[in-house]
């Protein structure tokens, strides 16, 4: 392994303009799989479905649920496996 990526290095790898480092620590209150969550708004409608990934889900139909149709939620996608320091 350590030849392959030495060889790919040498055909696609390139010189920095700055030698400057940007990049900061992560503080101890930031969460990695909560900053890189996918969200999006969907509205339940008023028959208690919500369209998502062009799927069409219909919610159950409990007290709660019916008391908030066509109000908006937000989706979240998590990260397909958890981030680590």
């Amino acid at each position: 392994m350590p030849t392959y990526v030495a060889a790919y290095n040498a055909m696609f790898g390139k010189v920095v303009r700055e030698a400057y480092d940007a990049h900061r620590p992560i503080r101890a209150d930031e969460d990695l799989n909560l900053i890189f969550t996918w969200r999006e708004q969907r509205k339940v409608t008023s028959n208690l479905t919500l369209h998502y990934e062009r799927k069409l889900y219909l919610l159950p139909d409990t007290p709660v649920g019916c008391e908030q149709p066509c109000t908006s939620h937000t989706t979240i996608s998590w990260a397909p496996r958890p981030l680590k320091r």
